[in-house]
Formats: structure tokens, sequence, C-alpha cells
């Protein structure tokens, strides 16, 4: 015969299960959450950067602009230098963002990686080294520390 203790631990057994079932359940929805985000978060990231390119090809006056500063902003004219100059700090802040992303974990590390690895090409370059100088200031101490060290390990 059941009394009703064993149909007490009998319903706490099956609640116990449920919970598990539940957490379980809610595991793979946070996991499959976090593959969403990670895609839509590269998504934007790649599409920002196309668009970017796509400024500089689309306008050809632009786009010579931004070669010319990359060799040297002090042959730019005032006016060129406004863009170069605008055009830096939007590069750099896609740079910085992708930095906070990846030590969030919302960028895979190859990409991050290969995409670093291209940004510091450009600056290397004589016109992005000589706008760092003077705009260092304007972005977080953090990134600034990590961006700093590796500009100084590729020069050496």
């Amino acid at each position: 015969m059941i009394t009703l203790q064993d149909l007490g631990n009998l319903g706490e057994i099956l609640g116990a299960i449920g919970v598990i079932v539940s957490l379980l359940y809610l595991a793979v929805q946070v996991r499959q959450n976090t593959r969403s985000i990670r895609a839509s978060t590269y998504q934007a990231f790649s599409e920002s950067f196309r668009d970017f390119r796509n400024l500089l090809l689309g306008d050809e006056r632009l786009g010579a602009v931004w070669g010319k500063g990359l060799r040297s902003r002090s042959e730019l004219s005032e006016a060129e230098r406004a863009q170069f100059d605008a055009l830096l700090m939007n590069f750099l802040r896609g740079v910085e963002v992708s930095f906070y992303q990846q030590a969030n974990g919302l960028l895979d590390e190859d990409f991050y990686r290969g995409w670093i690895d291209e940004a510091l090409v450009i600056w290397n370059l004589p016109g992005p080294s000589d706008w760092w100088s003077e705009n260092s200031q304007f972005f977080n101490r953090e990134f600034r520390a990590v961006w700093e060290r590796r500009l100084t390990c590729r020069r050496s």
C-alpha cells in the first residue's frame, strides 16, 4: 500500500527530474543563443568593413585621399586631412569594437587574428602612425595599451 509519504517522495523525485530536464533545455537554448549572437556579431562586423571599403572604392577622390594619407598625412591639404582623419577614426573604432567583441567571446579567435593582422599592416604605415600619436587619447585605456603593445611588437 502506498502511503502519503511515498507519494510525497515520488513527487519530489519527479520534481527534481523536471528541474534537471529544464536546466538541460536552458543550457541548450543558451548555447544556441550564444552561437546566434556570435554569427550576428561576425556578420555585422564584416558588413561594417565591407561598407568602409566600398566607400573608398566608390568615391575615387576619397580613395585617393586615403591612399595619400596612408603614405603621409603631411602631404594632405587641410580638407583632405580632415577627411583622412575621419576615415582613420572610423577605421580604428572598428578595430576597437572588434577588440572588445573578441575579449567578450563574440568573435572567433582565428577571425579576429586575421583581421588584426590586416589592420596592423595598414596601421604601420606612416600616416596612421602619425595620426595615432596625436589621437590615441580618444580611445579606451585598455584598448590603447594592447594596441600599442601590438604596434611595438610589429615594428621590432
